[in-house]
């Protein structure tokens, strides 16, 4: 049963991994919110795709952010194991 008061619509179990793809009308301090706010509630890893960049953030609890580039690989860790793929073909 959902919680008493929950929005119809609205997921009740917060996921492991949450990819944000920023456009171009994106405000750097809004994405910024959007990562806390997602960590802060408990996803273990955030992906920000930045496509005039061609990188991709990456973002962990209690760890620093790293910035993957067309030569390296995202892997999912412990969140999506055996997740590995060339930044490259993210971006085609």
């Amino acid at each position: 049963m959902p919680p008493r008061g929950s929005k119809p619509g609205w997921v009740q179990v917060m996921p492991d991994l949450v990819a944000e793809v920023v456009s171009s009308g994106d405000r750097v301090s809004e994405v910024d919110d959007k990562v806390r706010m997602w960590l802060d509630a408990g996803v273990r890893m955030v992906l920000v795709a930045w496509l005039d960049r061609r990188t991709i953030d990456t973002y962990r609890p209690d760890e620093p952010m790293r910035t993957l580039s067309d030569a390296d690989r995202l892997d999912g860790g412990d969140v999506v194991p055996g997740l590995t793929l060339p930044v490259s073909q993210v971006f085609g």
